[in-house]
């Protein structure tokens, strides 16, 4: 009996030695003094329940890791619906912005159009203003003949016209050649205004001056005759004409340098004559429509063009000459376009008006 109890005994102690071995060595491999667990099927220890987690750690199995998970799915959902919102919100800024910026170019053109429409009103008003003015010049100075005629004197040979200075012809015949700035009355309905005279020999020269002589870049604009330079002279249109009515040998210099600008090969360019009519032909073209010079002499840089301008290429080019029809001059207002690439360039440039006459005696 001894003898089994002795042998017992050994045996217990054996099996706790290999528990505490086994304890030891889960200590050794990292686990913490809360996961030590003694299995001792012979000493009636508890199972210990392996489905639930070590408490207070999130992603592990148990009712707080499970919690924690959770947690995290409801904060990702918050961050989408605040990311959604967000973007909702971007979205309508940006139609907002783009009307804005439709309104903004929608306006920008109604302005455009007001503007064209009132320099066109003032442009109409100026012509029929100018008009009103040679029509009654025109009717005083036919009922000043039919006054003369009735009461048998001649006009011509009156004392008054001796004494006037019709042009600087009369300036020249009175023996004065030195070139400078006279007072002229080509009409005595009219009042008497400055020109400048210039002699050559038996040429006298009668000039009106204005405010666009200088080379003048043409700005940036692309549909036809989108760009206008309304031309103010030193004298009135009146007085230009009746000093053209009455010389009869009147021109004016025109030109147009241009780097990929055309003229009037799709009608880009023209120009106003006194009377407001449009004009589609250039200096040295006699008046026929649609030319310049070079068009009408057969030598334009582009043959089956009638303007060196026209052939629209990348090198600078030139149309000039004197236009001398009588019943359009002068120039009341020019019209340019096509300049509104970067390699679209033009300058103008527009003489004095011009009467020429030849003095038989000095």
């Amino acid at each position: 009996m001894k003898m089994n109890m002795a042998k017992l005994t050994l045996v217990i102690i054996a099996v706790l030695a290999l528990a505490v071995q086994s304890a030891f060595t889960q200590l050794q491999n990292g686990g913490g003094a809360g996961a030590v667990t003694l299995q001792c099927s012979g000493a009636g220890a508890p199972p210990v329940n392996q489905d639930r987690g070590l408490p207070g750690k999130r992603g592990i199995k148990g009712e707080r890791g499970e919690k924690g998970d959770s947690q995290s799915r409801n904060g990702e959902e918050e961050q989408q619906q605040e990311e959604r919102k967000f973007k909702k919100q971007l979205g309508f800024i940006r139609r907002e912005l783009t009307s804005g910026q439709s309104m903004t170019q929608l306006l920008q053109k109604e302005l455009n159009a007001t503007q064209h429409t009132v320099e066109t009103l003032a442009r109409m008003f100026e012509d029929y203003r100018s008009k009103s003015e040679f029509e009654l010049h025109e009717l005083t100075r036919r009922l000043g003949e039919l006054e003369a005629a009735s009461s048998g004197q001649n006009s011509g040979n009156s004392t008054g016209d001796v004494r006037k200075i019709r042009s600087c012809k009369d300036v020249l015949r009175n023996g004065n050649s030195r070139d400078g700035i006279y007072r002229i009355q080509p009409s005595d309905s009219l009042p008497p205004f400055n020109v400048n005279c210039r002699f050559s020999g038996n040429t006298a020269i009668t000039a009106i001056g204005h405010d666009t002589e200088s080379k003048t870049e043409v700005p940036v604009c692309g549909p036809p005759k989108c760009y206008q330079k309304i031309i103010n002279y030193e004298a009135t249109m009146p007085q230009m004409r009746a000093l053209i009515d009455n010389l009869g040998s009147c021109r004016q210099y025109v030109k147009y340098d241009c780097y990929g600008s055309m003229m009037f090969g799709d009608l880009d360019a023209g120009w106003q004559a006194w009377n407001g009519v449009m004009r589609h032909y250039w200096g040295g073209a006699d008046g026929r429509e649609g030319y310049c010079a070079c068009g009408v002499e057969g030598n334009c840089d582009d043959s089956s063009r009638n303007c060196n301008c026209d052939k629209n290429d990348a090198v600078w080019r030139e149309d000039s000459g004197y236009l001398d029809q009588q019943n359009d001059l002068p120039v009341a207002t020019l019209y340019f376009a096509d300049t509104d690439q970067w390699n679209e360039m033009g300058h103008h440039t527009v003489g004095q008006l011009e009467c020429i006459e030849q003095v038989e005696q000095v």
